[in-house]
């Protein structure tokens, strides 16, 4: 009989990290089930956002824990600790920054896809057919090549990295690989003023560098100007530079305009750079009348990444990147290896790598609750929703003009409305000060929580909605809120003016 070695350590049991009851666990999960059904059930009955206190705070700073408190424990400390204070864009008056509102359909397929555990980068599982399923379909709402490359990724900062990636491995051909870039190399990225904050980050990690962000002027509707875009295109070749990329907006993050996609092409197409398009929450714009005519010709560029935790109301994280190129991803981010080579049959065999066309190898099976949502509920549920959020939008618009104590400083192409309080007797900086104080006043009250964005030097309240719980009279009660705030501030601001 053999006798087991006293200096190796037993291994842990099975049920040290599986539940012990089958039964029981089963009963805590639907306990909380229960708890978050609930809560989605009465949002509009509670805060939009609370600050945390400090006594959860304090909790939060507790030593790593040698013996657990068991699954009960964990359990209630999830419901006391975490749940009463989410970041808030779960309830129907959250319009803060681009945050999506989650649909409970698809929590529950996020749920199976971590319980099912595959990942989705090489080998034959029902993954990868689910991801090459939502990619399909995915282009045939922008109107993108069906033969077109692309992947689900964890957002549009990494779905820029591997654009410009790919744009960059055109512009200079293999050895850009073997070499990098080089400062002989002198590679340019061209975008708006507007542009988002992570395509700086973009360029830097890829070593273009951000003196080589090129940032074009824009309108007064704050859309890229084309005859500057190419008037700096051509002045940098001139000088011995290389256009490696051109950047449109489909939807700026401050006042959600599109650029003139038409006039990007054409640029594009004639001095040959590659067009990419930043289209984060705005390329389901495509699906709405009021903006479809804008976006007849996005699936003409040469990649678009866009996210579906924005204005597809996925839970996080899930994005897309897309290329027209089809070999394009395999010649950038292809790399062979012994132990992720093909064999001629079992699960190598399968033909299709995600790891080789992305910088990620493992990945979670994000795709699997958008294939649901749009199995359980087609793309027209969406689509409803969409243009709910525009006219919502719109709504908010007349309501500001609508208001001598507001003014309208934007109403974007897409879906998010900036504006301020105002009083003509107040100078600008006393305004700015007016609007920073009153919305703050209203982010603590709970009751709605829109965020901020300057413009033009003007301190402005930024809504987005895209927040498939948003009704109109969530548009109303924000408006009413801050009248009554405006009031207050003004007759605190006078008080103090008279003393």
């Amino acid at each position: 009989m053999a006798h087991a070695r006293k200096d190796i350590p037993p291994s842990p049991s099975r049920q040290d990290l599986e539940p012990v009851d089958w039964g029981e666990f089963r009963a805590q999960c639907i306990n909380v089930v229960d708890a978050l059904i609930q809560m989605w059930r009465t949002l509009d009955e509670s805060p939009v956002w609370r600050t945390v206190p400090q006594t959860i705070r304090t909790a939060f700073e507790a030593p790593l824990p040698e013996r657990g408190y068991g699954l009960e424990g964990a359990l209630h400390k999830l419901r006391h600790d975490v749940l009463p204070f989410p970041r808030g864009n779960v309830h129907p008056r959250f319009w803060g920054w681009v945050n999506g509102s989650g649909i409970p359909a698809a929590a529950l397929a996020d749920f199976v896809a971590g319980a099912v555990n595959s990942t989705v980068t090489s080998s034959e599982s029902s993954a990868m057919y689910v991801e090459r399923q939502v990619l399909a379909w995915i282009k045939e709402i922008l109107g993108w090549e069906t033969c077109g490359d692309g992947l689900l990724t964890s957002g549009c900062s990494m779905g820029h990295i591997i654009a410009l990636a790919a744009a960059r491995r055109a512009a200079y051909g293999a050895r850009v690989r073997d070499l990098g870039m080089g400062p002989q190399d002198r590679g340019r990225v061209y975008v708006s003023s507007e542009a988002h904050l992570s395509l700086e980050k973009a360029v830097e990690l890829l070593g273009i560098g951000s003196a080589n962000l090129v940032r074009v002027e824009v309108d007064e509707d704050k859309r890229i100007r084309c005859d500057c875009l190419r008037d700096a295109i051509i002045s940098d070749r001139e000088k011995g530079m290389v256009p490696i990329c051109v950047v449109g907006n489909i939807g700026t993050v401050n006042t959600g305009a599109i650029d003139d996609i038409d006039g990007l092409l054409s640029i594009s197409r004639n001095l040959g750079v590659w067009l990419h398009l930043d289209a984060a929450f705005g390329a389901f714009g495509r699906l709405i009348s009021p903006v479809q005519d804008k976006l007849v010709n996005l699936g003409k560029a040469d990649s678009i990444a866009l996210d579906l935790h924005k204005w597809f109301y996925m839970p996080f994280d899930v994005s897309c990147i897309l290329t027209r190129d089809p070999e394009i991803l395999l010649s950038t981010f292809e790399v062979k290896s012994g132990y992720m080579s093909p064999l001629p049959a079992g699960p190598a065999s399968f033909p299709h790598s995600f790891g080789d066309r992305g910088v990620e190898q493992t990945r979670s099976m994000r795709a699997l609750k958008v294939w649901f949502a749009l199995t359980a509920y087609g793309v027209e549920a969406f689509r409803k929703s969409i243009t709910k959020n525009y006219f919502e939008a719109s709504f908010l618009a007349r309501l500001i003009k609508r208001n001598p104590g507001f003014e309208l400083l934007s109403r974007g192409d897409l879906n998010i409305v900036c504006f301020r309080l105002f009083d003509g007797s107040m100078s600008e900086s006393e305004i700015n000060q007016l609007n920073i104080r009153a919305l703050t006043v209203l982010q603590l009250s709970g009751k709605a929580l829109p965020s901020h964005t300057w413009l033009d030097g003007k301190f402005a309240i930024r809504v987005a909605i895209n927040n498939h719980r948003t009704k109109f009279y969530d548009i109303e009660i924000l408006v009413r809120e801050l009248v009554e705030i405006r009031t207050k501030i003004l007759s605190e601001f006078q008080a103090s003016s008279g003393a």
